[in-house]
């Protein structure tokens, strides 16, 4: 009961200091305890997850309130950071890198590619307080929620250009995904595909709960074969969970779809078992193969306009407490 409590005094304590409540600093822990009618080592405890999230930043001088803290100079400069061993197609074409690339360009910002091969660098905190860049842009999949507080607390502004699970304190933005999900599987049912399996790439483990929801939800609503009915199935690994289907199910999927970052490598290991597998896919993502069905569902230079002026709000101060950015597109799903 007590770690219950001191969640529920988290929360009550997170929203108001969303709501304004406090401006600068928190009162002293023994005044908040007071206000909250709890012991100082419930209310210890409360304060605790928020300077993980990186909404609170305590020291000598008491427990300042990171989005009140002033942002540094800027030198002009501003990281695209990704992840990854090659980009999904090159940067020259990316719709979503050529769109920030001339709205940086009009602002008089220039923009540095950081692509890496590996997580390591996440454990380096020194680099990402190294200063040499006036903030990041964290595109497909790559942010790592242990950043959140480093960035914040020194003062460097980011944002994050896909889904972030609630309660991350950032502000993202991305596509109504879940709307998208639903419309694509019922243009596949109706141009006669049923055995149909969603197969994304999930680095951390935080965006695991929605994925395998709202495909459960998908499956039940269309009355369609879930090939990935647990938490499991969606990870750092989708190519073992695939290969899963292949000695556990009796009929392997007509189509997979994955995420864009494993576009590349689920068509090499299709490729290489030979089986006639179809790929969705985004036509602006992957050159032309005959086991691709092309759709086009998002418009990635809505995406990168948006992002860029979240950005830039967050640079100025007015992008307000951090929560998503949802691009909701009416359009319906095309082939």
């Amino acid at each position: 009961m007590p770690e219950v409590k001191h969640l529920a005094i988290g929360n009550r304590l997170e929203n108001a200091i969303r709501a304004g409540k406090y401006s600068d600093k928190l009162p002293p822990v023994r005044q908040l305890s007071a206000d909250f009618g709890v012991a100082l080592q419930t209310m210890t405890k409360a304060l605790k997850p928020l300077v993980e999230k990186g909404l609170l930043d305590p020291g000598p001088g008491g427990t300042r309130i990171v989005s009140s803290m002033p942002r540094r100079a800027g030198i002009g400069v501003v990281t695209v950071f990704m992840l990854g061993e090659q980009p999904l197609t090159d940067p020259a074409r990316d719709p979503l890198l050529t769109t920030l690339r001339s709205e940086a360009e009009r602002d008089g910002v220039t923009l540095v590619l950081m692509w890496v091969d590996g997580d390591e660098i996440f454990t380096k905190p020194d680099f990402w307080k190294a200063g040499q860049t006036d903030g990041y842009i964290f595109l497909y999949s790559s942010f790592y929620s242990v950043l959140t507080r480093h960035l914040n607390v020194n003062g460097i502004p980011f944002v994050v250009a896909n889904w972030l699970p609630e309660g991350a304190n950032v502000h993202w933005i991305d596509f109504d995904w879940r709307r998208q999900l639903f419309d694509l599987v019922k243009q596949l049912l109706d141009h006669d595909y049923h055995h149909i399996a969603y197969l994304p790439l999930i680095r951390w483990q935080m965006g695991a709960p929605f994925h395998e929801d709202l495909w459960r939800d998908i499956c039940d609503y269309y009355g369609i074969h879930n090939y990935s009915p647990g938490l499991d199935c969606f990870g750092p690994d989708p190519l073992a969970v695939m290969e899963r289907w292949r000695v556990n199910e009796p009929v392997f999927p007509e189509v997979i779809i994955p995420n864009n970052t494993l576009l590349l490598p689920l068509m090499k290991r299709l490729d290489e078992t030979n089986v006639p597998t179809k790929i969705v896919g985004h036509h602006d993502m992957i050159d032309a193969h005959p086991r691709m069905l092309f759709w086009r569902n998002n418009d990635y230079t809505t995406l990168g306009r948006e992002v860029w002026k979240v950005f830039r709000q967050l640079c100025d101060g007015t992008a307000g407490v951090p929560h998503p950015h949802l691009i909701t597109d009416t359009r319906p799903v095309a082939w």
